[in-house]
């Protein structure tokens, strides 16, 4: 992409993540565990809802201006999300917020009737279409023989006001592939899928 500036051609570079572990030898292992996991998805070209992995970066020529306690001389990169994790948009009133419906382009929802009566302003419908926009890139990864094993809201980014592809899933660090065995129970378990031990 070129943008120009009063005549000037100046290339447009996207921000970039890289992702490191400790030198704790089960942050070691889950670091490259999810090496191995994102290449595999890249190699299946960009799938939609899915942050895009742009690959590895070598950090030893830098490895001295590295801070202490880094596990490897790889970074792990990817393209930055522009863009806020889910649990940003929910407010503690059990709804969600504008932009969050704006983006999904979902109207307000009646109230709910809990039980014993009380009234519960939860948007279901735009619930509904949360829960169906970001299951929609874990069906594609199941079907490839990936379990990514810790979704939460934290691991959905939305991308304001991108209706035909609102989410990205990120954090692969606990995800398999179907029948691997697992390295520990590094997920978060209120979240767990049942493939979960």
């Amino acid at each position: 992409e070129i943008l120009r500036v009063t005549g000037v051609q100046t290339c447009a570079l996207p921000i970039l993540v890289v992702k490191l572990p400790t030198t704790d030898p089960d942050a070691v292992a889950a670091f490259n565990s999810e090496r191995e996991i994102n290449k595999k998805i890249a190699s299946y070209g960009n799938l939609k809802g899915v942050a895009e992995f742009v690959g590895t970066v070598d950090l030893s020529p830098i490895q001295q201006q590295l801070p202490p306690g880094i596990g490897s001389n790889q970074g792990l990169v990817w393209k930055q999300v522009q863009g806020r994790t889910l649990d940003n948009f929910f407010d503690r009133g059990g709804g969600m917020s504008p932009i969050l419906a704006t983006t999904l382009n979902v109207k307000n929802s009646p109230p709910v009737k809990l039980r014993g009566g009380k009234l519960a302003y939860i948007k279901t419908d735009l619930c509904r279409k949360v829960m169906g926009e970001a299951l929609l890139p874990l069906v594609e990864l199941h079907e490839r023989g990936i379990i990514h094993r810790d979704m939460e809201p934290q691991n959905i980014m939305l991308v304001e006001n991108d209706q035909q592809s609102p989410f990205r899933v990120i954090d692969f660090g606990s995800a398999i592939t179907k029948g691997a065995s697992i390295l520990m129970d590094d997920y978060t378990e209120v979240y767990a899928p049942p493939e979960a031990p």
